[in-house]
C-alpha cells in the first residue's frame, strides 16, 4: 500500500515569505532572491516528483484551511511542514493535526532554517515533541525525500537490558 504524505508549500503566495523577501533584498541587494525563491519551490516540486514516481500518494496544501480540509479526508502517513502559509504558519499546521482522532500515528518533517538571531540556531517548535524530524533550508528535493522515508522506515525496537 501507497504512503500518503501532505505537503505544505507556502513560497508561492505567503505574505510573510513576501515581507521577508523585501527585508532581505533591501539588505543584500546583490542576492538573487527570486532565483533561490523558485529554487526553493522546484525543491518541493521535484520532492513531490520523485515520492510519487517512487509510488507515494502525495498531496500539496497552500493554506491552513487547505490542510484541515486534506486532514479530514485521511491522515498522512508523514506531514511535511514548510514555511508560513497564506493564513498561517507551521504552529496552525501542527496544531490542525492534532485537532485530528489518531493523529500521533503522523510523522512530521519540519523544513526549517536560521533564526534571523545567528545565536538563536535554528528555528524550531516550543515542544520539539512533535517534530520527527527537522531538514535545514537550504536543501535540495533529495534532503526532503530521504527525510520522508527515513519517517516511514519502521522503527527498531531497543533490547530492554540495554
Amino acid at each position: 500500500m501507497a504512503s500518503y504524505i501532505l505537503l505544505t508549500d507556502g513560497t508561492r503566495k505567503s505574505a510573510v515569505w513576501s515581507l521577508v523577501y523585501e527585508q532581505m533584498t533591501s539588505r543584500w541587494p546583490h542576492v538573487n532572491y527570486e532565483r533561490a525563491t523558485k529554487e526553493h519551490s522546484g525543491d518541493l516540486q521535484q520532492a513531490e516528483a520523485i515520492l510519487v514516481k517512487r509510488g507515494h500518494r502525495v498531496e500539496r496544501a497552500t493554506s491552513v484551511a487547505e490542510v484541515k480540509r486534506l486532514l479530514q479526508e485521511g491522515l498522512p502517513d508523514v506531514l511535511v511542514v514548510d514555511s508560513a502559509l497564506d493564513d498561517g504558519g507551521p504552529p496552525d499546521v501542527i496544531e490542525a493535526l492534532r485537532e485530528c482522532p489518531g493523529w500521533q500515528a503522523t510523522q512530521v518533517v519540519f523544513l526549517t532554517q536560521m533564526s534571523n538571531k545567528s545565536e538563536e540556531g535554528p528555528i524550531v517548535f516550543a515542544d520539539d515533541s512533535l517534530v520527527d524530524l527537522y531538514v535545514m533550508r537550504p536543501c535540495c528535493s533529495w534532503q526532503i525525500v530521504l527525510g520522508v522515508e527515513q519517517c516511514l522506515r519502521p522503527r527498531r525496537s531497543v533490547p530492554s537490558d540495554m
